[in-house]
């Protein structure tokens, strides 16, 4: 089959411009460095009894414990620990 001119031309057109969306997907793309950095909260825990509680909250491998006390109707943060570097060690079995 023999197409026209036109044809050819819509068809050169179309792919160009997938071509280019797909060149801007891939710019876009997260790096393993961002996925793998993160921040997260882990290990929640609660106190047995006035409704405060604790976790672990990892920043691109920094890791410090985070207390979250009530009072009145919101809840007040404070971090416990200070690690500012990424040492690799976990924090793991907080009571």
């Amino acid at each position: 089959m023999i197409r026209r001119p036109a044809e050819c031309l819509l068809v050169l057109f179309l792919c160009a411009i997938f071509w280019n969306s797909a060149i801007d997907a891939q710019s876009k793309a997260f790096t393993l460095r961002q996925v793998m950095g993160a921040p997260f909260p882990y290990d929640l825990h609660a106190a047995p009894k006035g409704g405060a509680f604790l976790w672990v909250y990892d920043n691109q491998g920094r890791r410090n414990i985070w207390v979250a006390d009530p009072h009145g109707a919101h809840y007040d943060l404070h971090r416990v620990t200070s690690d500012d570097a990424d040492d690799g060690i976990e924090i793991g079995d907080i009571v």
